[in-house]
């Protein structure tokens, strides 16, 4: 299992772009949060995005969401990483779950 974090970044976009931005994204399998080492979610940055993956490449990811991304507004920036992260994050709670 790979785990990918893609940042995306829509140029000129208003807000309820990214608001569209985000429900797209999720539909195609990118989450909002990120599992922690001991088993908690945490928040991402605004345009930051997880998903893990057995059969997806890297470049796989990033065509993905820059697709995803192009259907709300065009020329968007994409950046994919894959591997291990670490971050300071807001945990999410998990009753608002």
């Amino acid at each position: 299992m790979t785990n990918y974090v893609t940042r995306v970044e829509l140029r000129n976009a208003t807000a309820v772009q990214y608001v569209q931005l985000h429900a797209e994204m999720a539909k195609a399998g990118f989450n909002r949060t990120i599992p922690g080492p001991n088993g908690n979610l945490y928040h991402l940055p605004t345009a930051e995005y997880f998903m893990s993956s057995d059969t997806l490449k890297i470049e796989d990811v990033r065509e993905l969401a820059r697709g995803v991304a192009a259907g709300v507004s065009a020329g968007p920036l994409v950046l994919v990483t894959a591997g291990q992260s670490t971050w300071s994050l807001v945990p999410v709670d998990p009753q608002k779950l």
